[in-house]
């Protein structure tokens, strides 16, 4: 039931069109603006600090659509109808989360690297990726129903943000990969807990 539940999140998500593309946009538009604005050869010595910050304001912009399409429409409720756990919705959800929003936005990174003229390490941008969608759908799951906007959640758990933004900017893979192990199955375990709170 887990796999059918996913791969219809998925459809229904992939069908938003035109939200999907925001982070990719503002990425894109990101990496042509910073060597416009300045000196190319800085932009190019600061490209991968760049683009962390870049990835950390593209996820505050996708918050808004895990959640309140949902509770707007009574989606909420109808997925609790679906015959799985708590566990296995939250999972299935921000899986879906990533590959939608967050996944889009890491195939373009040739196209930034290019823009930005420096070589941007993958493997770290990925890691980071997933770990920047797991605090963003935290923060979301915790303000269902409370009408917030997508900065004002992310800022609420803004510290957890900053050690992901310092060591995937140096480069550090083994925190990262440390980190993924350590805040996925926290911010997960706290959106189960939101979500059943939303129930009862």
């Amino acid at each position: 039931m887990w796999l059918s539940f996913f791969l219809f999140e998925l459809r229904s998500t992939a069908r938003r069109g035109a939200d999907l593309l925001q982070a990719p946009l503002f990425l894109l538009m990101g990496a042509m603006c910073f060597p416009l604005a300045g000196n190319p050869q800085a932009a190019s010595l600061y490209a991968t600090s760049i683009l962390w910050v870049l990835l950390l304001l593209s996820n505050f912009m996708m918050l808004q659509g895990i959640w309140d399409k949902d509770a707007d429409s009574g989606g909420l409720e109808q997925m609790l109808l679906y015959p799985i756990t708590t566990t296995d919705l939250i999972s299935a959800k921000y899986l879906t989360f990533w590959l939608c929003y967050s996944l889009p936005a890491l195939i373009i990174l040739p196209v930034i690297s290019l823009l930005l003229q420096h070589s941007l390490p993958i493997l770290p941008i990925f890691l980071g990726s997933i770990l920047f969608s797991a605090i963003g759908f935290l923060a979301a799951t915790l303000t269902i129903n409370q009408n917030q906007s997508p900065i004002l959640r992310a800022l609420l758990i803004l510290p957890l943000y900053i050690p992901i933004l310092i060591f995937g900017a140096g480069g550090s893979l083994p925190v990262l990969a440390g980190l993924v192990f350590l805040y996925i199955p926290i911010c997960l375990g706290f959106s189960v807990i939101a979500v059943r709170d939303q129930i009862s």
